[in-house]
């Protein structure tokens, strides 16, 4: 596995919701929290970039009547 490039900052946020932030991902520290929540962010942004690309090209069948 590559290992991963990582820089050093040093955000000025809010200490209660970086808290919730740890619980809502069950993250062990709050570098890990802020990691995951924005590769959640990021991976949101590539579904939301394809879903415009194929937006009105596909069909959905109704499985659910």
């Amino acid at each position: 596995m590559k290992a991963e490039r990582t820089r050093r900052k040093s955000p000025h946020l809010d200490p209660q919701k970086l808290e919730r932030l740890k619980t809502v991902l069950g993250a062990p520290s709050e570098a890990e929290a802020l990691a995951q929540a924005v590769d959640l962010l990021l991976a949101e942004e590539d579904i939301r970039t394809t879903l415009r690309k194929v937006k009105g090209k596909a069909r959905i069948a109704r499985v659910f009547a």
